[in-house]
């Protein structure tokens, strides 16, 4: 339910009052409107603030109006004051509002008819401020409290405001102590801070900025720093703002992190040369074939633009392609003579078994597949699966190519090595067929019209 009007009315004229009191009643229906005919009314109602507005003629037989005024607002600022002056006298009424008066009616018939729209006026300006009070009361509240550092500079870095938060982040005591220091004594590198500045001029904002920055007990902090520039018209920095957070345990798990993963990385370098060395180990008619095979899978890999991830994988995955040839008797892999079929069907069954062994590994690429695949042709006549085109891995049809061309210019038990350009002749010959095109055209490229790619 709308709260009910009520109006201290301070005027001795009887037909004044009732002038007024039909206006307001007029316009504002049921309104209380508290008529105070001596001093002791008037203190009795001031003291009990039942009232929302006061309505006081300028000339009074027992108070003047400026009199009123002034106890009203020494009472409650916040109450609105109207004051009815005569023709002649706005210069006084004028004067009135320098000291808190809210407005002035001159008194007569015809302004009169202006006082409720007076009322009303001065209502909606109280309740305007009210509101603005509470929102800067809400605000102040929020920024003392949030929990993140929040400040505003002037363009050379004096610090002019600043919240609980980021007196608390850099060790001070209060919000005082911290007031008036420049910005640049908090910098570990000021070249950070001339970035930062450079970017405000510019663009005039810095967004997730990250820095090391000194507390007062000499303690390093990273913070991520979020700061705008407010300019005038004519793109003069008036002051700088922004909020700042404390990183510092963000950035020890990230190097937490960081450091594990190279540990990790080492841990699964380590366990690919292992396992290659166990293939060579067995054969040293091939030692080194699967190194060269990775160096060449890697080469190709760049020169068709593929990501370092993958580059990484297929490397890793050519060092130890030929890994299920540990479960092949040495006699057949050291052979001096060509193979008989029941042979060479036991060298078909190494990628399905060195498959099988590197799944276990739980690598964060598909290395196994590489493996699997390595001897695999586009037109299906591969094996162990007997796949086609792309239902083969970018990576098995590059490690397809390079283990052709090292294996082709390698010297064998059964046959002395073949010259670089038969080898090639060999992949042009089976471009498409058996070989990716792609993959012959970057081998080829890096291969072609040089020295021997392998020493």
């Amino acid at each position: 339910m709308k709260e009910k009007l009520r109006i201290l009315l301070v005027d001795d004229n009887p037909d004044d009052r009732f002038l007024i009191q039909r206006e307001l009643k007029k316009e504002f229906g049921d309104v209380d409107i508290i008529h105070v005919p001596d001093k002791e009314t008037f203190d009795y109602h001031i003291e009990k603030e039942d009232f929302n507005i006061v309505i006081t003629d300028y000339r009074i037989r027992w108070i003047g109006g400026l009199e009123v005024l002034k106890i009203v607002k020494q009472r409650n600022p916040d109450i609105p004051v109207i004051m009815f002056t005569a023709t002649g006298n706005q210069e006084v009424a004028v004067e009135a509002m320098k000291s808190g008066l809210d407005d002035y009616v001159i008194k007569s018939l015809k302004h009169l008819k202006r006082l409720p729209a007076v009322v009303r006026g001065v209502l909606e300006k109280v309740k305007r401020k009210k509101e603005l009070r509470e929102a800067e009361k809400r605000y102040r509240t929020l920024f003392q409290n949030i929990p993140i550092g929040i400040y505003r500079t002037t363009p050379d870095g004096k610090i002019l405001e600043a919240n609980l938060a980021l007196v608390k982040m850099f060790g001070f005591s209060s919000v005082e102590e911290l007031l008036g220091k420049n910005a640049e004594e908090f910098f570990v590198d000021l070249q950070d801070r001339k970035k930062a500045l450079e970017s405000l001029s510019g663009l005039g904002i810095v967004v997730n900025y990250e820095t090391r920055q000194k507390t007062k007990d000499g303690r390093i902090i990273w913070v991520e720093d979020r700061a705008r520039a407010i300019k005038d018209k004519n793109g003069r920095i008036l002051y700088i703002e922004g909020s700042i957070i404390d990183i510092t345990e963000r950035k020890k798990a990230q190097e937490e992190t960081l450091f594990a993963l190279k540990k990790l990385q080492k841990v699964i370098e380590e366990t690919i040369f292992a396992l290659s060395d166990i293939t060579e180990v067995r054969d040293p008619y091939t030692a080194g074939h699967q190194r060269r095979v990775a160096d060449l899978a890697l080469s190709i890999a760049q020169k068709m633009g593929l990501d370092d991830e993958r580059k990484k994988a297929l490397y890793y995955a050519g060092l130890i392609h030929d890994i299920g040839k540990i479960k092949i008797p040495s006699e057949v892999l050291l052979k001096p003579a060509r193979l008989n079929k029941i042979e060479f069907s036991m060298i078909k069954q190494h990628p399905e078994v060195g498959y099988n062994v590197v799944k276990k590994i739980d690598f964060p690429w598909p290395i196994a597949e590489m493996i699997l695949q390595h001897h695999e042709n586009l037109d299906g006549s591969g094996y162990p699966q007997g796949l086609k085109g792309d239902e083969i891995i970018l990576e098995a049809r590059i490690l397809r190519v390079a283990d052709v061309v090292e294996a082709m210019t390698s010297h064998r038990p059964y046959r002395p090595a073949y010259k670089m350009e038969e080898a090639l002749d060999e992949l042009l010959k089976n471009k498409g067929k058996f070989y990716d095109q792609e993959v012959v055209e970057a081998c080829l490229e890096i291969c072609g019209n040089k020295p021997p790619f392998f020493n």
